[in-house]
């Protein structure tokens, strides 16, 4: 059973890819507003320390970036993706970019700073309850002791890669099966279009799952103005909607055509003797 994509305002539900729209992206939020106070109305818990940012961040290997993006700071702000996943058996990749500015006062105690990208089950974005998944620089809920990014469900967190202050691309791959029940998640941080995405990498298991929600979250103890930044969130069923990584159909078409363009020379060269 296919998901029922929601109406949700002001998000592209589009990926420019090859300049078409991909009918396997659930949702892109791209932070095309007008205004803040249009970011605003979609955001909850958005309050005064979260800003939107006409200007939009890049990454060397995502594909079709657009709009603005958001900064967020002491604060938590989320919303609904207008569809459940986890319910039946299904694949989805979630990615999007951040950026920290720090992450000075790590070990000052045994909060540190928080800045992450976290998936909600009902809709609940509000204090962190309900949250089933959380990617990032984790605070308490990870490596409490170093400047680790890492990703996060249940009991286990397994290491992305260092800290850094760059535009990072984080991706997640959840892949449900026996009606749901069962799922493993499997995340990169900063893709390129040699990465394979059918390999484990830092893969998370378990049972009952179920997100319908996201939030972008940054807090520091004690309560700093740094900030993260957010954008160019998506939920796809294909990972040729975040980067380009050539199909296996497609990979031979590529080869096919390579030996066919290298026989057409060879044939015009001897030609023109």
């Amino acid at each position: 059973m296919g998901k029922v994509v929601g109406v949700v305002t002001a998000v592209v539900a589009v990926a420019a890819l090859a300049g078409s729209a991909s009918a396997s992206v659930i949702m892109h939020e791209q932070f095309s507003y007008a205004d803040e106070a249009a970011f605003d109305a979609d955001y909850s818990n958005g309050g005064n320390a979260t800003e939107f940012n006409p200007t939009g961040m890049t990454s060397p290997n995502l594909i079709g970036e657009a709009g603005g993006s958001a900064r967020v700071y002491d604060e938590r702000p989320g919303r609904s993706i207008g569809t459940t996943f986890g319910d039946e058996d299904e694949t989805v990749f979630v990615s999007f970019l951040m950026q920290s500015d720090t992450n000075d006062g790590w070990a000052a105690d045994t909060k540190g700073i928080y800045r992450v990208f976290e998936l909600y089950n009902g809709g609940n974005t509000s204090n962190g309850s309900g949250r089933v998944y959380t990617i990032g620089l984790l605070r308490t809920l990870g490596d409490t002791t170093s400047g680790q990014f890492e990703h996060q469900s249940g009991g286990s967190n397994p290491d992305l890669g260092d800290f850094n202050t760059d535009v990072n691309l984080f991706v997640a791959k959840f892949a449900f099966t026996n009606g749901g029940t069962n799922f493993t998640v499997d995340a990169w941080l900063n893709p390129t279009t040699a990465t394979d995405f059918n390999a484990d990498s830092n893969r998370i298991t378990g049972t009952g799952l179920q997100f319908d929600a996201f939030a972008m979250a940054s807090f520091a103890h004690p309560e700093t103005s740094s900030y993260a930044n957010f954008d160019e969130i998506m939920f796809s069923t294909s990972a040729t909607d975040i980067v380009l990584v050539p199909e296996p159909g497609s990979l031979g078409l590529i080869v096919f055509a390579s030996v066919a363009t290298g026989l057409l020379g060879r044939f015009v060269g001897r030609a023109k003797c």
